[in-house]
């Protein structure tokens, strides 16, 4: 389930993206940091893709959502919907337990998974510098 809810996460990569392209007038650092978050929500999706699929499952049988921005947009400006993206999501998984850390946890020492080990290693890594945006 955990592979599966990483596969979903070219929702948030979309909404970073737009969040980037709608936002006029910021600072050079915050297109860096979305850019660069966008770039990490898409690479997250493709560890759950790699890992998935070395576990034999058709990653093309299920179709990868992505309507958060969709959902969001019709709430939010786009500096309201990053943050709502930033602090309610990714600052909420640095919580301990449950969390990223609980997270890698369960890849290392129940499931004694390596792949995915390095890949919630990576993604909780991320995730705390997004949860710093």
């Amino acid at each position: 389930m955990m592979m599966f809810t990483r596969f979903f996460e070219m929702s948030p990569a979309e909404a970073v993206a737009c969040v980037h392209f709608q936002s006029e007038g910021k600072p050079w650092e915050f297109y860096l940091d979305t850019a660069r978050h966008a770039w990490d929500e898409v690479r997250h999706s493709w560890f759950s893709e790699a890992a998935l699929r070395v576990k034999g499952y058709d990653i093309y049988d299920k179709p990868n959502w992505t309507g958060w921005l969709d959902m969001t947009l019709q709430l939010f400006e786009p500096d309201e919907a990053y943050t709502h993206l930033t602090i309610a999501i990714e600052k909420a998984a640095m919580k301990y337990p449950p969390g990223k850390r609980e997270e890698w946890e369960f890849c290392r020492d129940i499931a004694r998974d390596p792949l995915m080990t390095t890949f919630q290693d990576f993604d909780w890594a991320d995730e705390v510098v997004h949860a710093g945006f």
